[in-house]
This record gives C-alpha cells, sequence and structure tokens, in this order.
C-alpha cells in the first residue's frame, strides 16, 4: 500500500489523502494518473515521509485490525487475560 496526498490548487486548496494498492488494476491506472500530474502547477503530489518505525508501527496495527475481524467472525479464538496470565 502507498499513501499520497494530493494538494489541488484552485481558490481555496484541498488536500486529499488516498491509500492506494498499487497491486491492483485501478491501483496502477491511478498511479499512473498521479506520475502524468507530478509536473503539474495545478495539482501538488506530496508523498509523506515516514519513518521505519513509524511504517512497522502502522503495519502492527493492520495486523492487529485483522485478527480482531477474525475473532468477531470466528475464524480465530482470541486469549482471554486470565489465560495470558496463566501461561508459564
Amino acid at each position: 500500500m502507498i499513501f499520497v496526498s494530493l494538494r489541488l490548487k484552485t481558490i481555496a486548496m484541498t488536500t486529499i489523502t488516498l491509500k492506494i494498492n498499487e497491486r491492483t488494476k485501478a491501483g496502477k491506472a491511478f498511479m499512473t494518473l498521479i506520475d502524468f500530474f507530478k509536473d503539474s502547477k495545478t495539482i501538488e503530489v506530496i508523498e509523506p515521509e515516514m519513518t521505519t518505525k513509524e511504517m512497522a508501527f502502522i503495519k502492527d496495527l493492520e495486523e492487529g485490525l485483522l485478527e480482531v475481524k477474525a475473532i468477531q467472525e470466528g475464524r480465530a479464538k482470541g486469549i482471554s487475560i486470565e489465560d495470558m496470565v496463566n501461561e508459564e
């Protein structure tokens, strides 16, 4: 996944933040469109700078959300606090 912010220079600036999956057909098409506008004077493409630590944190959050969703859907079993305390 890639995060891209677009700033459209109109009367009032508008910033749009997108999360694009570059592996999909639509994602590839959108990235091509963004590359086309990188040299434009009316649209400014801002790519956020993330540290490795921030990227790892986001990855951990996404994995945690997937795990919670799997537990809610019954595809996985969660661990209770009591089981964690009693583990040796």
